[in-house]
């Protein structure tokens, strides 16, 4: 699966192919098709109109949820600060999902739900665990829809480390905070550019 996203977002990055069109796919995507029933879901924490939370399946740490926005976006390497930014609103179907802010705001927002999920799990305890909050990249990636990974650590078996970052490091696994860094910076720079941009046109 994620060679597949690899491969199109490759092609997507030399104008080969469209950008993605985020339209949820329940008939050919596993998680638009669970997000659809997440209403008759237990695994799910969390749901609102642009993020749902939901325990993974096959759980790599003491705790394990995948945070997913509704809208079909391949993976983390798929989101740019470039395009829509936050205060941003066209009335689209995406900018509503996303609150009217752009790809960074989703991105802090789906830090913040996967640090809350955990939390809940950890409200009456004398300690808190570690954390680690992050992204597969393709083509490490197990599914072609977005979604990053919350673990309350330790990691069991401990191995499970090495496929969330260890040998393979940020070309296997980028750290949320790493991703919402680079949107930031993407969007500041697109900002900075249409400043510029207007300040010539009115010269």
């Amino acid at each position: 699966m994620g060679l597949t996203a690899w491969t199109y977002e490759l092609f997507q990055s030399w104008n080969i192919l469209p950008k993605d069109d985020r339209v949820a796919r329940p008939k050919t995507c596993e998680f638009c098709a669970k997000i659809a029933s997440s209403a008759r879901d237990e695994t799910f924490v969390h749901a609102d109109d642009a993020l749902v939370v939901f325990e993974d399946w096959k759980p790599a740490a003491a705790r394990h949820y995948l945070v997913c926005p509704r809208e079909h976006i391949t993976s983390a390497n798929a989101l740019s600060g470039a395009g829509r930014r936050e205060g941003d609103d066209d009335g689209g179907d995406g900018d509503r999902a996303r609150g009217g802010g752009g790809d960074a705001a989703m991105a802090r927002r789906m830090l913040e739900l996967g640090k809350e999920a955990i939390a809940r799990d950890y409200a009456d305890a004398t300690t808190t665990p570690d954390t680690k909050f992050g992204f597969h990249l393709p083509p490490f990636n197990s599914v072609d829809h977005l979604h990053m990974h919350a673990f309350a650590l330790p990691f069991d078996p401990p191995w499970k480390e090495h496929k969330y970052g260890g040998v393979l490091g940020s070309v296997a696994f980028a750290e949320a905070t790493d991703v919402i860094e680079r949107l930031e910076r993407e969007e500041a720079e697109a900002a900075a550019a249409e400043a510029e941009a207007g300040r010539r046109s009115n010269l």
